[in-house]
């Protein structure tokens, strides 16, 4: 070691001593003891040998310390030795010293033990020189250091690799560059040494560096990731998938450095590559990587035109990878499909499948993408390239992928990702092999039938990719699979029926060379071209025809073009391209008997409906047969035996569905218009055929027709099952050889006689067969026969035949009415044949069955009827007449008692005919059923009538009502305005009929009617409404007055005596109905709420009010709610006085009629009538006053409203315009109410009332008030008792007839006179019974007849005739009482006043009624002295015509005229009680005055009276 250096000897041989110096040093050291002093005197001498400039002999020096540590005794030497050469490591001056001193760091922690790292804090003071910034020579040691500690210690270190990560990542930029040096030198040490754990440790911290916002942070990150290069092959291979894309990013940095940085590491990945033709290609793959938007495309050419001969390693996979990932991330199709294409091969040249396994995810997430590209050819690179990794990779690490392709398969995506995804998973289950594809088959059908449209899209255009990718092992599923396209074809969604249609091409282009697979198809593709729906005929023709073309050679695609469709089709029958000899390839290829089933097929597809299948068969056509005539001779039978099928598809489907369920569908109504379109088929083939061969097709098709129609049950069932040929579809073909014989040009016609003959005979085959399809075919085959000239004296024997085999004893229940509906079906298709058939059936007597036929006849005569209605319908009535007659009444008089078509056949044949007239002939058939109710019955007293023919002529007024509700309800004619109001007129008239049956069955019509008419038009009615209710109370009044009773059913009388406890109001019968105004109130409220104009509102509230009154109690109480409510409603409305008025009345008439039913209605009537007592016109005003009167019959708290009246009367608190209402108000109080009235408040009104009376010079005020008087005066005989009794006499003697006598005015004569009538019409009978009022009463009066005012006069006479028309009914007509007013009414008799007169002669009238009706008239006689003179006079000589009048109706009834003149003789003879009147009363007059009626409206009546007075 001390020895100088030679200069003779080079530095390597120098090198070479000293190292083995050291060797020999250190090995004696480690034989000798430790406490030896030459161990440490070695130790020191391998120390200074440490600075030599000499890399192996430090190198020696570091192999030699470990086994020296152990030599040193202690803990302190250690750390010595340590500390001292840290310290040379930060202060050595040169190079080869800091380099040395880490070598002994190395060396020592090698021998000392890992601990001492941490122990003797080596990786503190480490860490320290390096973060140094002043000394660059410290960094460099520390770094020099850190290198040679992960070369002495290995994978030892690695634990601190990641911590000194961050130092390195520092160093790489260092300024000075001996410490990148350093640095670099340490990068490639740590990295060479990495194990696989290590390169898991340290690559995320370098990864994430590249991510630093410092360049040198990722400049030293790139520069770490470069010297990765140096690990181990299988520890590069893992972790080069991820550092070569963070370092192609890193190519793009701003700064050049970290770029540089990044170039040199991807070029020392490239330098470790193996593969040859990789490594010649690294320059491009890098330049690609570094510049992808440029070089990619160059850098994919290059490596689809490379030839592998050697295996691909991971570093070549790393760099191919990322540019297969661009490639896949372009825009432009055409690297798309390269990339893909290289991603696909790739995998079939590497040596470890497991290589790719880390580019997988990359790999196939950019597949996906393509795979859903829009370039089909991408799409099937793509799927080709999944393929192939998954065949190479394995199905484990795709275990998403699957699923994936078949959700994307039927996603909501586009059909592009449809297509694609469906692709993708046919290569894919290819490639795994085995039969993958044949276990996810059932599902695919499965899917191709979902309610999604999308899923079926998908599983199709699956169905589609599947031959393409197995090849020949789908062709055991072809025929399966083509069922389900077929289906397919007819889907409602266009993107379907595409997927179908290419899948089905790719089964004829893929399998149509193999006779076998033809055998699948074939059939499959037959019955496609059969379907219903035209879509599917479409593409099944499409297919034909393209199987066809590559069996014959022909591409197809030579075409004429025509400018129109009529061209295309006018060109049909001319010759096409095909020769013999491609014929003779089918007849090879297909058989004979195929052959011409196909041709068949396609002759029939140039007759369907839709222009462009026509079209498209036409063309196919031509391009397959040669000679047109000879071929159609040669599958005649074929075309004929379908053409009856296409007739018959509709009938089919029709008779199953019969038999399977009698409820309809949407599907049904689908089949009926595929089945319409598959006879329009059938008749363009029989059309074309007849036109081309004349006799010979029907030669051709009537073996079949003869054997379809000569079948019996079984045999048609037989014949159906396989042929699929029915009864209806050949009648249906019968009718289309008719119409085309009709037309036919051939000379002789194409039908001879012979053949006529046995047409007939098919069709009557039809036209009793008891299926209803067959009948119809029938029916629309008769009908054609008839148009046909050859066939109309054939079609006229069959309906005779019908008809004799209805009326044929021997025939069977069925047969007749197998018979009746082919005779309907017959009349339906020709209605001219019901002239031949109705004479027979409508002859009289019309039985049950006669009835039924006439009914199926009518439902289908349609224009033919109306000439017959009048000559049909009366039969039909006198037919119904006597079903009625065998009925109980109430068991009829509804429509729905006529839905027994067994009980009453003739009524419901008349249904049929009002449901089947044409709607032209509403008004013939109108007048026709209504004619019955303009025959009303006699009501006439006088003629005797036949009881039996009155009840015949009422059920048919029933009938006849019943029948227009029919009319309103099916008539399709019906006008539910113009015809409604005729029938609302006519029928609401009835109501008053005599008999219950025809006045049920109007009122039930009604009803029915009212409910067609629409609710904004039910306003329009009111006024025929109330005409004919109007009517019929006139009518129902003449009929209570004649008191007829007819035997055999319930008069309108008895209705009316019995539904009415009072002769005020007349009842319509029909109103007494439960539910009476279910029709009327429709209509009237409708006026009243929604009139245009005021004067509509006011007609509809009088015509309700008419019928309110008219109605009964029972009759009004389910309506009272729904009128009264509206009506209170609205008369608060700003209408004219006429319409308030009105609605008061109509409200007033219901609360009189209504009664205890209006109750919840109390508080807003009373508030109503009382709102209205200060209306500003008069007859608002008095209505109401009315009205609030009738209402105290209901109300609890009368004594309120009379004391507030009263209060107001008496104080003066009303306007004199309204003290008249007022005034009424409170009499009609005290009239209805007055039991709940106190006494004070009596009291106040009537000396309030009787004061007004007497003094007002207003007569307007004086005669209500007069009426008011003696309305509360009557209320003292409610009670007995001295007060009460005491109160009426002075209030007689003193308040009235005191005054009078007192104060001599006109007002007080006339209050007087009104009091006095007044009170002796409100209690004559009270009067009588107290003989001081009585005479003080009779007093007054008579006091009257002497005064010189007419009115007073008038009065006097009234009330007198009160008085004494109770004394006759109390006391006798011969009482002393009766004789005194006689006389004061006679002296008025003689008064120079009409008016005085007519009211004196209706007295004398009255009283004389009154003893008729107790049979006491002649009690009368005995004071003929007395009046009957003067009434002679009166009644005979009289210029006042109610004054005659009135006297006439009393002598006639004085003298019992209404038995005759002679009655009265033996009164008038000399001698007689009247022979005073003898000279006035002639036998001429006598006669005349015997010619009176029994009764007359003009009866003097106290109630009428009252009405008169309002």
């Amino acid at each position: 070691f001390d020895k100088p250096p030679d200069r003779t000897v080079s530095e390597e041989i120098q090198d070479y001593a000293k190292s083995g110096a050291v060797v020999f040093l250190a090995s004696l050291a480690v034989h000798l003891d430790s406490s030896d002093p030459k161990v440490k005197q070695i130790l020191e001498r391998l120390l200074e040998v440490l600075e030599t400039p000499s890399e192996s002999v430090q190198r020696k020096v570091a192999d030699a310390f470990p086994p020296l540590m152990k030599q040193l005794a202690t803990e302190e030497e250690k750390r010595a030795l340590i500390e001292g050469l840290l310290g040379k490591l930060s202060q050595g001056e040169s190079y080869a010293v800091r380099r040395g001193a880490a070598f002994g760091v190395a060396g020592a922690v090698k021998g000392i033990g890992m601990g001492s790292l941490k122990g003797m804090g080596i990786m503190d003071s480490i860490k320290s020189l390096i973060e140094d910034k002043k000394s660059a020579q410290s960094r460099e040691g520390a770094l020099m250091c850190f290198e040679l500690l992960v070369e002495r210690l290995g994978r030892l270190f690695e634990p601190y690799v990641v911590t000194i990560l961050p130092m390195l990542l520092v160093s790489f930029g260092d300024q000075t560059e001996s410490v990148r040096l350093a640095c670099e030198g340490a990068s490639q040490k740590i990295m060479k040494n990495l194990s696989a754990q290590g390169v898991k440790l340290v690559l995320p911290a370098l990864l994430e560096g590249l991510r630093d916002d410092q360049w040198r942070t990722k400049s030293g990150s790139a520069k770490l990731l470069g010297a990765m290069s140096s690990c181990a092959p299988k520890q590069l291979g893992s972790c080069l998938p991820q550092i070569v894309p963070r370092l192609s990013q890193a190519l793009v940095d701003t700064h050049p450095k970290v770029v540089d940085a990044a170039s040199l590491a991807l070029k020392s990945i490239g330098d470790v590559i193996k593969n040859p033709e990789i490594q010649a290609l690294s320059k491009y793959l890098l330049g690609a990587i570094a510049h992808p938007t440029t070089h990619t495309e160059k850098c994919l050419d290059i490596l689809l035109e490379t030839t592998f001969v050697n295996v691909v390693d991971a570093p070549s996979l790393a760099l191919i990878i990322p540019i297969i990932s661009r490639g896949l991330k372009e825009r432009k199709a055409d690297m798309k499909k390269k990339a893909a294409k290289i991603a696909g091969n790739t995998c079939a040249l590497v040596a470890d499948p497991k290589d790719m396994v880390p580019y997988i995810p990359e790999l196939v997430s950019e597949l996906k993408k393509s795979l859903i590209d829009p370039n089909p050819e991408v799409r099937s690179v793509s799927a080709r390239a999944l393929a192939s990794l998954l065949d190479g990779a394995g199905e484990d690490h795709f275990e998403d992928l699957i699923p994936w392709l078949t959700e994307k398969m039927q996603g909501e995506g586009s059909g592009v990702e449809r297509a694609g995804a469906a692709q993708g998973l046919a290569e894919c289950l290819n490639a795994l092999g085995g039969d993958r594809f044949v276990a996810i088959l059932p599902e695919v059908y499965r899917g191709c039938s979902s309610p999604l449209s999308r899923v079926r899209e998908g599983h199709l255009q699956l169905l589609k990719f599947l031959p393409l990718s197995v090849g020949q092992k789908f062709e055991p599923y072809l025929s399966e699979s083509l069922t389900t396209v077929l289906t397919g074809l007819a889907d409602e969604e266009e993107s379907v029926r595409d997927a179908a249609l290419g899948a089905g091409r790719v089964f004829v282009s893929a399998y149509s060379h193999s006779e076998s697979a033809l055998d699948l198809i074939l059939p499959a593709i037959e019955t496609g071209t059969n379907a219903t729906e035209w879509r599917i005929r479409h593409c099944a023709l499409e297919l034909l025809g393209s199987m066809l073309f590559r069996i014959v050679g022909s591409s197809g695609k030579a075409r004429v073009q025509r400018a129109t469709a009529e061209e295309e089709e006018a060109a049909a029958d001319e010759e096409g391209i095909s020769t013999e000899a491609q014929g003779e390839q089918l007849t090879r290829m297909l058989g004979r008997e195929r052959h011409l089933d196909v041709l068949a097929v396609i002759y029939l597809l140039r007759c369907d409906g839709q222009s462009q299948i026509r079209n498209d068969a036409v063309h196919v056509w031509k391009t397959v047969v040669a000679n047109t005539p000879r071929t159609l001779r040669a599958t005649l039978p074929r075309i004929a035996k379908r053409i009856l099928q296409a007739y018959s598809q509709g009938t089919i489907s029709s008779l199953s569905s019969s038999k399977t369920s009698t409820e309809g569908s949407d599907d049904d109504e689908d089949e009926e218009d595929d089945g319409e379109e598959r006879k329009m088929t059938g008749a363009r083939a029989v059309a074309d055929l007849t036109r081309k061969l004349g006799e010979k097709f029907i030669e051709g098709i009537l073996p079949i027709l003869r054997t379809v129609f000569e079948a019996t049950e079984g045999e048609a069932e037989q014949i159906v099952r396989n042929d699929k040929i029915t009864k209806a579809g050949a009648a249906l073909s019968l009718a289309e050889i008719f119409d085309c014989a009709e037309e036919s040009t051939h000379e002789g016609g194409i039908v001879n006689p012979k053949q006529a003959t046995l047409f007939t005979s098919f069709v009557e085959i039809c036209l009793s067969n008891p299926n209803a399809d067959t009948q119809d075919a029938g029916g629309v085959a008769f009908k054609a026969m008839y148009r046909w000239t050859g066939g109309k004296e054939a079609a006229a024997k069959i309906v005779p035949d019908l008809l004799r085999d209805m009326g044929r004893d021997s025939a069977s229940e069925e047969e007749k009415a197998n018979a009746l509906n082919g005779l309907r079906v017959a009349l339906k298709a020709q209605p001219n044949i019901l002239a031949v058939a109705l004479p027979k059936l409508a002859a009289p007597p019309i039985t049950p069955d006669k009835a039924k036929t006439l009914g199926a006849l009518a439902s289908v005569a349609g224009p033919a009827l109306p000439p017959h209605l009048d000559s049909i319908i009366p039969r039909l009535f006198d037919a119904i007449e006597e079903e009625t007659n065998l009925q109980e009444e109430m068991s009829w008089t509804k429509c729905e008692s006529f839905d027994d078509v067994s009980k009453f056949p003739a009524f419901n044949a008349l249904r049929s005919i009002i449901a089947a007239a044409p709607e032209d002939c509403g008004a013939e058939l109108l007048s026709e059923l209504s004619d019955a109710l303009t025959e009303l019955a006699k009501t006439s007293a006088l003629k005797k009538v036949d009881e039996e023919k009155e009840k015949a002529k009422a059920r048919r007024r029933a009938v006849s009502s019943i029948a227009l509700a029919d009319f309103a309800t099916t008539f399709s004619g019906y006008d539910n305005f113009v015809d409604a109001q005729v029938l609302v007129k006519t029928l609401s008239a009835q109501f008053s009929d005599k008999y219950k049956c025809a006045r049920d069955s109007a009122w039930g019509a009604l009803n029915v009617v009212v409910s067609t008419i629409q609710k904004d038009e039910l306003m329009e009615f009111v006024d025929c409404c109330h005409a004919s209710i109007r009517q019929c109370k006139e009518q129902a009044k003449r009929l209570h007055k004649q008191q007829v009773v007819w035997s055999g059913g319930e008069s309108a009388i008895a209705d009316s005596s019995s539904a009415s406890t009072s002769s005020k109001y007349t009842i319509i019968p029909a109103l007494a109905l439960p539910r009476a105004l279910e029709a009327l109130s429709k209509i009237y409220l409708a006026g009243v709420l929604h009139g245009e104009e005021p004067e509509h509102r006011q007609r509809a509230a009088e015509a309700l009010q008419l019928a309110v009154s008219c109605s009964t109690k029972d009759g009004l109480k389910s309506h009272i709610v729904g009128v009264a409510g509206p009506l209170i409603r609205v008369v608060s409305d700003k209408f004219p006085s006429s319409v308030r008025a009105a609605l008061l009345d109509c409200l007033a008439t219901l609360v009189e009629k209504g009664g205890i039913g209006l109750k919840p209605f109390v508080p807003q009537l009373q508030t109503t009538f009382l709102k209205s007592l200060n209306d500003a016109n008069r007859s608002p005003r008095m209505s109401g006053a009315k009205g609030l009167g009738l209402l105290m019959a209901i109300q609890v708290r009368v004594d309120t409203v009379a004391a507030d009246l009263a209060k107001k009367l008496a104080n003066n608190e009303v306007n004199d315009e309204c003290i008249e209402a007022h005034f009424e108000a409170a009499r009609g109080v005290a009239r209805h109410g007055g039991s709940k009235i106190t006494p004070e408040s009596a009291e106040i009104a009537l000396n309030a009332s009787t004061v007004a009376a007497m003094t007002s010079e207003n007569e307007e005020i004086r005669f209500p008030a007069a009426r008011c008087a003696a309305a509360f005066a009557s209320l003292y005989y409610d009670e007995s008792g001295e007060n009460k009794e005491s109160k009426r006499e002075e209030w007689l003697k003193t308040d009235v007839e005191q005054f009078a006598s007192e104060n001599i005015t006109i007002a007080s004569r006339e209050g007087k006179s009104k009091i006095l009538s007044e009170f002796a019409r409100l209690a004559p009978e009270s009067i009588l019974s107290s003989p001081k009022d009585k005479a003080t009463t009779l007093n007054s009066l008579a006091k009257c007849a002497s005064d010189d005012l007419k009115s007073v006069k008038s009065n006097c006479a009234k009330g007198l005739g009160y008085l004494g028309e109770a004394c006759v009914r109390v006391e006798s007509a011969s009482s002393e009482t009766v004789s005194k007013i006689l006389q004061v009414l006679t002296k008025l008799l003689r008064d120079a006043s009409g008016d005085v007169r007519e009211n004196s002669s209706k007295a004398i009238r009255s009283m004389i009624k009154c003893a008729s009706l107790k049979e006491k008239i002649d009690d009368v006689t005995i004071h003929f002295p007395i009046f009957l003179a003067d009434l002679a006079e009166v009644a005979v000589a009289d210029k006042h015509d109610l004054a005659k009048k009135s006297a006439e109706r009393a002598v006639f009834r004085a003298l019992r005229l209404d038995l005759g003149a002679e009655v009265a003789l033996p009164y008038l003879k000399q001698g007689g009680t009247g022979s005073a009147a003898r000279g006035k009363l002639s036998d001429l007059n006598l006669r005349k005055l015997a010619s009176l009626p029994d009764e007359s409206e003009d009866e003097f009546d106290p109630i009428a009276e009252e009405e008169d007075l309002l």
